[in-house]
């Protein structure tokens, strides 16, 4: 039992890692081609394989911590840091809740519309959280974020097909190690 929790925890520990370096790369490549307009991300798969193979509860936390450095590491902490970290919770959680509701299907269409759904709630929380931050604490203009939610959950959704092509190969090699 004492070992099965610690196994959870390493493995979780090390989803949480690889978001950090799966967001710090996807901010290098966002900067470079889109001029950081738009972020095509692959920073979540840790959070969906961790939500998949541990459960809901662990997939948010594997979230909460990566995101959490992430912010931390660039951009410091700050009041605004938590606003960052609660789509990724969210985003965790609900992966395995609709993972358990389609009954643990690794088939392509039902990964499709969890990750997909699960994308974009995590986009409009992560659009709510920059409103907040930026209109509400910072007062910039709102006109800036109206304009960027339609292409914000363009981007979400072929984020989503991306993920969940590639979700099923990896869930199947890591299942080899996670049991």
């Amino acid at each position: 039992m004492q070992s099965s929790k610690i196994k959870k925890l390493c493995v979780a520990a090390v989803f949480a890692a690889v978001y950090v370096l799966l967001d710090y790369a996807s901010e290098l490549m966002s900067t470079a081609l889109f001029a950081n307009q738009i972020k095509i991300t692959l920073s979540g798969l840790p959070v969906i394989l961790g939500a998949i193979l541990l459960g809901p509860l662990w997939g948010g936390l594997i979230g909460t911590v990566g995101e959490f450095i992430v912010q931390v590491i660039g951009y410091g902490l700050s009041a605004a840091s938590l606003l960052y970290v609660i789509p990724q919770t969210v985003c965790g959680i609900a992966v395995g809740i609709f993972y358990i509701a389609a009954k643990r299907s690794d088939k392509l269409l039902p990964l499709l519309a969890n990750i997909t759904l699960s994308r974009i709630i995590l986009t409009l929380l992560n659009t709510a959280a920059l409103y907040v931050h930026f209109v509400i604490m910072l007062k910039i203009p709102y006109t800036v974020f109206s304009m960027t939610l339609v292409i914000r959950l363009l981007t979400a959704v072929l984020t989503s097909v991306v993920l969940s092509v590639i979700t099923p190969p990896l869930l199947k090699q890591l299942r080899k190690i996670v049991k």
